[in-house]
């Protein structure tokens, strides 16, 4: 992603806002840990911005600045800081008092010239959906979403709320493990080389093949890692059957919510569901706390079905510079690519618009 000290010298910037908001933080990317670990690989492109009122800070945000040419317009486009193998990215923050479009022009401002602002994978909580809603266009993503399991109730009730045929499944992989298995959590001084576990168990799976384990994707690697050296909230829980792991998740918690950012699991031991076995352990924990209430899994996969997780929407956010006249012509040209009626559209600025070409 570029010079990771660029990043990290633009994110002092803001380290003072960001440590002041932080405490609004709905997920775990956006809290400070998270964003301290992020600064020195987000690179030359990642801009770091924040508002004031009043001399306090009032709205925080990273995004990347690119720029695109659509129809022979140059626009600078806003995106949000993309990381493939590690879906959130960075959301921003905001003082909890309600919508302020001056504040959002202040934000966006506060991150150099702007004519276009495009973010993929918004969550239904983010401050950039209810910051100025009369200023963005908030697209419900079909493909999108993320797997949320309600964890407020006692675990025998969630248990018995399970789909019948994820009841047997269970039923059985308990029964077929018997005494064999342990579980485990690895924080603090104990966390990385739980994280090395994992990252080889990860590679040997159907990742490993598909060239997307973090084994083969260094900057997510470094990443994660960073964010598991120094953040407290961070675990990672663990089965070992006949004291060979078998099943990994790496997590962490913010607010009332435990968020599932990775699994593992051993292939060759598929037929005692070590995933589902871990999975179980994970809800009955969440349960029994009563300070978490749900689990998020922070994207939507076909899985969560089974485990009866209600599939929380993500959203495409756009929004234009009004006062730039780049910025008015970059909305009338988005205005006619999203019209069914005009599919006379060049494939060139269709690319542009989603993202698809470079800086």
């Amino acid at each position: 992603m570029g010079d990771g000290t660029a990043g990290a010298v633009a994110f002092e910037r803001v380290r003072p806002a960001w440590r002041a908001l932080g405490g609004g933080a709905r997920y775990f990317f956006q809290t400070l840990q998270w964003v301290e670990a992020l600064a020195p690989h987000a690179g030359p492109d990642a801009a770091w911005g924040a508002a004031f009122e009043g001399g306090l800070p009032s709205a925080v945000t990273l995004l990347r600045r690119r720029s695109v040419a659509a129809g022979g317009l140059k626009i600078r486009l806003l995106t949000e800081h993309q990381l493939p193998a590690i879906p959130p990215f960075a959301d921003c923050l905001i003082r909890a008092d309600g919508p302020n479009p001056l504040r959002f022009d202040a934000l966006l401002d506060s991150l150099g010239p702007w004519h276009a602002l495009r973010l993929m994978g918004v969550r239904a909580e983010s401050p950039w959906l209810r910051l100025a809603p009369e200023r963005v266009r908030a697209l419900p993503e079909p493909g999108g979403g993320a797997g949320i399991f309600e964890t407020a109730a006692p675990f025998d009730a969630r248990m018995q709320a399970l789909p019948k045929s994820m009841r047997d499944a269970l039923r059985k992989a308990r029964n077929r493990l018997g005494a064999r298995g342990r579980f485990a959590v690895a924080t603090g001084p104990n966390i990385l080389a739980a994280y090395d576990a994992f990252v080889a168990l990860e590679a040997a799976g159907w990742k490993g093949a598909a060239g997307t384990a973090l084994a083969q994707t260094p900057y997510e690697h470094a990443l994660l890692r960073d964010y598991l050296r120094t953040a407290e909230a961070a675990e990672i829980r663990t089965l070992d059957i006949d004291g060979r792991l078998a099943a990994a998740q790496i997590g962490a918690v913010a607010g009332e919510t435990f968020f599932l950012m990775k699994i593992a699991y051993d292939e060759s031991l598929a037929h005692v569901a070590p995933g589902n076995l871990l999975m179980a352990d994970l809800i009955e924990r969440c349960c029994n706390d009563p300070a978490i209430r749900r689990i998020d899994c922070t994207v939507w996969k076909p899985w969560h079905e089974r485990w009866g997780m209600r599939r929380e929407p993500t959203y495409q956010v756009v929004a234009f510079n009004r006062r730039s006249a780049r910025g008015l012509l970059a909305e009338l040209a988005w205005n006619v690519f999203t019209n069914p009626r005009t599919a006379f559209l060049s494939a060139r600025m269709r690319a542009a618009f989603r993202g698809r070409r470079g800086p």
